[in-house]
């Protein structure tokens, strides 16, 4: 899980502020290469996930072919799905381990959260 550098407060949506994120569910198309994972706020409160009111995040990671911007200049492929794969499981962790260390890291990596990874 993401412990946030700055906690997260919904506004009005919820009265309460998030201090983590958590994946709380991850999908592996191997056929499509496309992983899918959702991210919801929380925090734990006498070791017990307490999950926010705030809307749950869903990211998407699939391999791009290469392609062209509006002026005809090549915009090379991104192989996202094929790297990550590639990634894990890493010797001695199971792959669930392997996801979700490369996935948590992939939500920093890209800014879609500000934090450390925590266990």
């Amino acid at each position: 899980m993401i412990l946030l550098t700055t906690p997260f407060n919904p506004g009005d949506l919820d009265t309460g502020t998030y201090e983590r994120v958590r994946i709380i569910s991850f999908n592996l198309d191997s056929v499509g290469k496309r992983l899918s994972l959702t991210c919801q706020y929380g925090n734990y409160v006498n070791e017990v996930w307490v999950a926010g009111i705030a809307p749950q995040q869903h990211f998407y990671i699939f391999n791009l072919p290469d392609g062209y911007d509006g002026e005809g200049e090549l915009i090379p492929a991104n192989p996202a799905y094929d790297d990550m794969i590639a990634q894990f499981p890493a010797e001695g962790e199971t792959i669930y381990q392997g996801a979700a260390r490369e996935l948590y890291q992939w939500l920093l990596d890209n800014e879609h959260f500000a934090g450390t990874i925590v266990t």
